[in-house]
């Protein structure tokens, strides 16, 4: 009965205090109403917080909150809408309204167990309109990626394990390891037995090689995104950014994505398709420059026959353990697709970062995008295709395709590890 309530009451709260003026403004001269309201906020701040709590919720989807309610921060919720409403007064927006609230949270933890975010799926009069995520990071809180369309990809992350492993355990704890990974410690008994989510891989990392990467990841987002404490939260804007911009590359349009469950569980040379994150990701490149710019010989057939093809051609391996797609054979493969599989000339192509000095900086990114074209974004495990770039809110931020769904990702550049950019062009 209290799965919704805390969030009602901070989306209430939010739009009343912060949108329309504030609640005690409102009933400043009625001496009753300012008595009631006075009475019912100490009453519920007297609740604990497990009150507002489901007993038979599990730790992959959690509808309330488990942030603490003190006086000495706001809550992560509050944190959310209120940047919310900040991108609704920029040109970055794509569909958030003032009316827009949380629907349900996943909480994130880190590789201790302890919270390090939060995912609040998100509704506008009813529609599903995206999801916001924050990170909290020695109690400061930071934005690290949103979309207007849909919910969080993690649902189909664990429809897929599920599939596969006929059960998703309630204390699996759902750890964010930067990038777009999302892991869980299969043994915890063990603890050193990861299964990436995001993958669909049996990690061959123990927790001190993971622990490397997130504390790297942890000190870029914490040393070059905007936060908010204790401290600054009551002075955040939600006024209209002046500066800043968002680019997307000519003509691009996310209905032409393919998702990568569009191909999983399928089979191909007698082999199950696994961890095929790397064509997937050249199908959305193959995609986009034969239906977005004229290059129409580049795709044939299906999206399984381009899929399947460059399965081939980037020589990717199934199954478990040792399935996956070499950077190398990335790149091979597209020229090799393009030249002797489609018999279309390719006009250039470029592999950064593999050279001497060859740092993948966000303003190498921002060129790609400004010379309209879309580039392989060659993550450590993991590869995804950037469409765009966002620099409104003093936040850096990739706008990309995950490969789990056909949305744009909006995602701090810091939070992100980067092994390569990649790309093969057409014109």
């Amino acid at each position: 009965m209290y799965d919704n309530m805390y969030i009602d009451y901070m989306n209430f709260i939010f739009t009343n205090c912060y949108k329309r003026g504030g609640l005690m403004k409102r009933f400043a001269t009625n001496k009753f109403f300012k008595s009631l309201l006075s009475m019912f906020l100490v009453v519920l701040m007297a609740l604990p917080i497990n009150v507002f709590a489901s007993t038979n919720s599990s730790q992959k989807l959690i509808k309330t909150s488990t942030i603490e309610l003190d006086n000495s921060k706001k809550t992560a919720e509050v944190f959310a809408l209120k940047n919310i409403l900040k991108v609704v007064n920029e040109v970055t927006n794509e569909g958030w309204t003032e009316n827009t609230k949380i629907s349900d949270a996943i909480i994130t933890y880190d590789l201790d167990g302890n919270e390090n975010g939060y995912i609040f799926n998100l509704k506008t009069k009813d529609k599903e309109t995206g999801y916001i995520q924050i990170l909290k990071l020695n109690s400061v809180y930071y934005v690290n990626a949103y979309t207007f369309q849909g919910r969080h990809y993690l649902d189909k992350m664990i429809a897929s394990y599920k599939t596969k492993n006929n059960n998703f355990k309630d204390e699996y704890k759902i750890i964010y390891n930067g990038n777009i990974d999302f892991i869980i410690n299969e043994d915890t008994m063990q603890k050193n037995k990861y299964y990436n989510l995001t993958t669909e891989q049996t990690m061959q990392y123990d927790k001190s090689q993971l622990q490397i990467k997130y504390n790297k990841i942890e000190k870029n987002i914490i040393e070059n995104v905007p936060s908010s404490n204790s401290n600054s939260f009551s002075k955040l804007s939600a006024a209209t950014s002046t500066t800043g911009v968002k680019k997307y590359v000519l003509n691009a349009n996310n209905a032409d994505l393919v998702e990568m469950d569009d191909f999983s569980g399928r089979t191909l040379n007698g082999q199950l398709v696994d961890n095929h994150c790397s064509p997937t990701a050249g199908t959305n490149l193959i995609k986009y420059w034969a239906n977005r710019r004229g290059v129409t010989q580049l795709f044939h057939d299906s999206d399984w026959w381009v899929f399947s093809s460059l399965c081939v051609n980037m020589s990717t391996k199934f199954p478990q353990p040792n399935a996956g797609t070499s950077s190398a054979n990335f790149l091979a493969g597209l020229r090799n697709y393009s030249t002797n599989t489609r018999s279309v000339s390719y006009s250039g192509d470029e592999w950064w970062g593999d050279g001497f000095l060859e740092s993948c900086t966000f303003s190498k990114a921002k060129s790609y995008i400004d010379a309209n074209v879309p580039f392989h974004l060659d993550l450590v495990g993991h590869s995804v295709v950037c469409f765009g770039y966002d620099t409104v809110s003093g936040t850096d931020k990739l706008i990309i395709n995950t490969g789990w769904d056909k949305l744009w990702t909006f995602q701090a550049f810091s939070s992100f590890d980067i092994d390569y950019y990649q790309y093969v062009r057409w014109n």
